[in-house]
């Protein structure tokens, strides 16, 4: 089964996602809004989830609509 940990991991990135897809929010401020201290520790967790930084994942899909 899928742990509760597995399945919190899973929402805080969907939210991450969301905020970078449809907002101009800083990454800082969408760290802040997940809950995250310090930003340093969002952008770890979500390249683990992703592969790429915040910044990256959001000037990609920039590109990629343009």
């Amino acid at each position: 089964g899928t742990s509760y940990s597995q399945i919190y991991r899973r929402v805080q990135y969907l939210k991450a996602l969301k905020m970078l897809n449809h907002s101009d929010l800083s990454v800082s401020e969408i760290s802040r809004r997940l809950g995250y201290q310090h930003s340093s520790h969002f952008i770890r967790f979500f390249k683990l989830q992703s592969d790429t930084t915040p910044q990256l994942y959001r000037q990609e899909r920039k590109n990629y609509a343009e």
